[in-house]
């Protein structure tokens, strides 16, 4: 496709979280989604090359494991195949009508010699039909091969993390111990258990995980309540002491 619609209000609600590098990721994928009509390539260097952001390879694939399905051709959206397939109907069906307007004015042209009453109005019929036939602006695409879509699944809730997924994270974060590994798996059960509808329907889960330990800052913010804690609980225990030196006064 050479162009296709844009809902600015609709993008923006589904992207406001995203990064700056994160958004422009995502906008030249769907942009090379619709020019190429078929599953964008799961090589993630060759794809982060081919739209230009060779050095954001990890936001890229961020933003593929969100929006995108990986699937045995590649990666494709599901907003983007409703889009082709409706454009590629819309374009069968101004062709077939066409062809048969054509063939309306091919056959008034036989008529014409061999009845001369009925010919002029069947003539007169036929260029308005060729007329009508060049408003159909409709998008032009090319002939794409059908795609079998891989179903996605939900996070059980009785998802257990396996030692090989927390053996990753602990060398992909050398700043965690096993207590936080743990930890960043309960809130990664917590959340995708209660996230609602298609959002929450995954194709590949180790994929999620591993976006998930990159992003995750929550012994940062475990850190900070319990320092918070103990401040509030170091106050609490001064305030106490000096009423009970009050009292014996």
């Amino acid at each position: 496709m050479f162009y296709y619609k844009f809902n600015i209000g609709d993008y923006a609600s589904h992207t406001r979280h995203l990064s700056l590098m994160e958004d422009l990721a995502y906008r030249r994928l769907l942009d090379t989604a619709y020019q190429t009509e078929k599953p964008l390539t799961k090589d993630i260097h060759a794809l982060s090359r081919l739209i230009g952001m060779r050095d954001y390879q990890s936001e890229v694939a961020d933003v593929l494991n969100e929006f995108f399905e990986q699937v045995e051709e590649g990666w494709i959206h599901g907003r983007v195949l409703k889009e082709i397939e409706e454009s590629e109907g819309r374009s069968g069906k101004a062709k077939q009508a066409a062809k048969t307007r054509w063939e309306c004015k091919r056959n008034a042209q036989a008529m014409q010699t061999q009845c001369s009453t009925d010919a002029p109005s069947m003539k007169n019929d036929a260029p308005s039909m060729k007329n009508d036939a060049t408003h159909n602006t409709l998008p032009i695409t090319h002939n794409t091969l059908p795609i079998s879509r891989a179903r996605g699944t939900r996070l059980s809730p009785d998802w257990v993390l396996t030692s090989e997924w927390g053996n990753w994270a602990l060398q992909e974060r050398p700043d965690w111990d096993a207590q936080d590994v743990r930890d960043c798996a309960s809130r990664f059960r917590d959340h995708w258990v209660s996230v609602a509808g298609q959002k929450g329907v995954k194709a590949d889960w180790s994929a999620t995980w591993r976006n998930w330990v990159r992003r995750d800052d929550g012994k940062k913010k475990n850190r900070s309540q319990t320092l918070k804690q103990s401040e509030a609980e170091r106050i609490l225990g001064n305030s106490m002491e000096v009423q009970y030196v009050s009292s014996d006064d």
